[in-house]
């Protein structure tokens, strides 16, 4: 039997720990999301991106896999738009 329990990181994201048989594994719940319905990462160096910035928006359609730098440029236009006032989309 598996049992698990979840919690929001320091840095927003939403984990969930499982065990099984004393064995303890944390996944980040938009990674669990993304494989579940995306499949695997499309290359090695793609991670899990928020299309809205929202760390814990973990829809199937709010996900999508990039690359670290395309990572970094979303955070700063999530950022950019949150300072405006604006839409983070």
């Amino acid at each position: 039997n598996w049992t698990n329990s979840s919690k929001a990181g320091k840095n927003g994201y939403l984990n969930v720990v499982l065990s099984k048989g004393g064995n303890r594994r944390c996944f980040h719940v938009h990674v669990l999301v993304a494989r579940a319905f995306h499949g695997p990462p499309p290359g090695v160096l793609q991670w899990v991106l928020h299309r809205d910035g929202d760390a814990r928006n973990n829809r199937a359609d709010n996900l999508y896999y990039h690359t670290p730098t395309q990572n970094q440029l979303d955070r700063y236009r999530h950022a950019r738009s949150r300072r405006n006032g604006g839409s983070t989309s």
